[in-house]
């Protein structure tokens, strides 16, 4: 369920409801979820400088976000090359 995107999520096995109860259980685990779905907007993105904004401001979210993964993934080359100069 939490590599789905909403749109693929099935109604008739209720995946909807039982992501909503596992993410309101697990506080780390909604905001991963959550900033997955960032990222994935941030690819759909149409030109290089919105997504290099978005894409920035995500990386500053994910090093407070308190969650070691996001965290470490931030400070990767991939995201730090990524991000315009502030």
């Amino acid at each position: 369920l939490l590599l789905k995107t909403s749109s693929k999520l099935i109604v008739e096995k209720d995946e909807h409801t039982r992501l909503q109860e596992a993410l309101r259980l697990n506080q780390p685990l909604a905001t991963a979820y959550y900033m997955k779905e960032d990222l994935r907007r941030i690819w759909q993105q149409e030109d290089k400088e919105s997504a290099a904004f978005l894409l920035a401001d995500w990386v500053k979210r994910a090093t407070t976000s308190g969650v070691g993964m996001l965290k470490r993934f931030a400070n990767t080359p991939l995201c730090q090359d990524s991000c315009p100069v502030d």
